[in-house]
């Protein structure tokens, strides 16, 4: 038989142990905010993803990172004003390109907070599904870029991030 106070006292040993801390995060604060965003990181799955019931893959998996060079912001976190954009180009494209993209999608800082929490590695990032429903690529590889949009007006970008949208 199981003694509850027994069951007690290692459930807060292992409290002050730190299991189940969430800090790594900032979760008892709230998550960490970033001022000033200085540099985008973008991870994407490398093929397209289906999302809906199209029998084809039609979208892509995302994961934004957002980091400042304040001396006080040392993991990527979150913003609360400015707006983002993903680019998608048809093809290999890279960041300042001429080319008209494909499909761009556009939230702002508020609207992408649901969407951040914690990798595997407990880093801040943003962590979303795009659709590119109803258009479908016409090439073999899309490249996405990230953009961030601060309220000055200052634009930070990406670097670009290729996706296989199906086999050759």
């Amino acid at each position: 038989m199981i003694r509850w106070s027994s069951v007690l006292l290692m459930i807060a040993a292992a409290a002050l142990a730190g299991c189940g801390n969430l800090s790594r995060l900032g979760r008892s604060n709230g998550p960490p905010e970033v001022d000033q965003v200085d540099r985008l990181d973008l991870w994407v799955a490398p093929t397209a993803v289906q999302l809906t019931s199209r029998l084809a893959p039609d979208g892509i998996e995302i994961r934004l990172y957002l980091f400042s060079s304040s001396p006080s912001s040392t993991q990527p976190g979150l913003v609360r004003k400015g707006q983002f954009q993903f680019l998608a180009y048809e093809g290999r494209a890279v960041a300042g390109t001429e080319k008209e993209p494909f499909f761009q999608w556009e939230y702002s800082a508020e609207q992408m907070r649901p969407y951040f929490g914690a990798d595997k590695y407990g880093l801040g990032s943003y962590h979303a599904s795009l659709s590119w429903v109803p258009k479908i690529p016409n090439s073999n590889t899309v490249t996405i870029i990230a953009q961030y949009l601060d309220p000055q007006g200052r634009v930070v970008v990406s670097a670009p991030a290729d996706v296989m949208t199906r086999s050759k």
